[in-house]
């Protein structure tokens, strides 16, 4: 259930008109019965339409690293072969 109620078109268009005024953002949400926070979010969003993207968490493992601990499962024959390949592998990293 969203409590939250969008910003018209209509609205959108007299935060527009209201803010060429050079009304502060507090003003135009008494005048528009909106929260002030909500007035400066759509304001902030005009300016800078596309968020920027984290780039995320780091790999822990190289690509190198990666493809010989799969090259090592896909020739071990049993699961101790397996566990011994990827330990030693991963002790052999720097950090």
């Amino acid at each position: 259930m969203n409590i939250y109620k969008f910003l018209s078109d209509y609205e959108k268009g007299q935060i527009l008109v209201i803010h060429s005024q050079e009304l502060s953002k507090l003003e135009i949400g008494r005048q528009l019965s909106r929260h002030h926070g909500t007035i400066a979010k759509y304001l902030k969003n005009l300016s800078d339409p596309i968020p920027k993207k984290s780039p995320g968490r780091k790999n822990k493992l190289t690509s190198r690293h990666e493809s010989r601990i799969f090259r090592a499962i896909g020739t071990g024959n049993n699961n101790y072969q397996n566990k011994r390949a990827i330990r030693v592998e991963y002790q052999s990293r720097d950090y």
